[in-house]
This record gives structure tokens, C-alpha cells and sequence, in this order.
């Protein structure tokens, strides 16, 4: 008795193992970004856009739940998310200018697009489920 309401998804949400899984994805997502984009060629470039977008996505969305907004986490800086995900788009450009000067790679703003189509898929997706939450009933509370 006595306890206020909290809109959270539950406990387990709160487990620190969680926040390492997403650290260690948003951490293992950017030095796979680094490699591909700064070491050898990769192979083939038929699906180049679209690896692009879909390793930005990964990237962007891991780092938003790991430094903006996780559900049933205290301390969440939501106010944060596009700045968060402006410099994730900021470093794909700063990696693209860098392919620029390597011999066996080239700058290309159509890479960079791509770059920027899964970052905003990642930044839709985490408001989307932020507003979701947020708006779903609290269970035992009487409207």
C-alpha cells in the first residue's frame, strides 16, 4: 500500500545486463561501421545502399536505447535523441570524407544518404515506442 504508480514496463527492464547487451551492441555496431568503412574493400557492392542503412540503423537505434532512452530505466535523457542521432549521422559524413583520401575507397554522398535513411528509421522507431509506452494504461489505476 502506498506505492505510487509507475509506467514501467517492469523490473526486469531494469537489470544492468540489459545495459551491457545494448552497450555491447552499440559499442560492437560502430567498430564493425569503422572496419568495413576504413579497411579492405568489401567484396561486392551490390547491396552497398542498403548495408549502409541497415548498419546505421543498427547502430543509431543501439545507441539511442544505450545513452537517451531505454524503457523502465531511471535517469533517461529523452530530450536528447535527435542531437544523439545528428551525431551519428555527423560521424557517418566525417567517414565518408575520410574514404576520400584511402586509395581503395571513395567518398559518396549516396552512401551518406543511406547512412541517414537508417539513422531517422531508428530515431522514428525509438519515438515511436517512447510515445507508446508512455501512453499505455498503468494497470491497477482507475481512469
Amino acid at each position: 500500500m502506498g506505492a505510487e504508480p509507475q509506467n514501467e514496463i517492469g523490473s526486469d527492464s531494469e537489470s544492468p545486463l540489459i545495459d551491457a547487451v545494448i552497450w555491447l551492441v552499440a559499442l560492437g555496431s560502430t567498430a564493425a561501421i569503422m572496419w568495413y568503412s576504413l579497411g579492405p574493400a568489401p567484396p561486392g557492392h551490390g547491396v552497398d545502399k542498403a548495408l549502409h542503412a541497415i548498419a546505421y540503423f543498427i547502430n543509431a537505434l543501439a545507441i539511442l536505447l544505450a545513452v537517451v532512452w531505454r524503457p523502465g530505466r531511471e535517469g533517461c535523457l529523452k530530450d536528447l535523441a535527435v542531437p544523439v542521432a545528428l551525431c551519428v549521422l555527423i560521424a557517418g559524413g566525417l567517414i565518408e570524407v575520410a574514404q576520400g583520401s584511402l586509395v581503395h575507397r571513395d567518398k559518396q554522398l549516396a552512401d551518406w544518404a543511406a547512412d541517414a535513411v537508417g539513422v531517422a528509421l531508428a530515431l522514428l522507431l525509438v519515438i515511436a515506442l517512447r510515445w507508446a509506452i508512455e501512453r499505455r494504461p498503468v494497470e491497477g489505476i482507475d481512469s
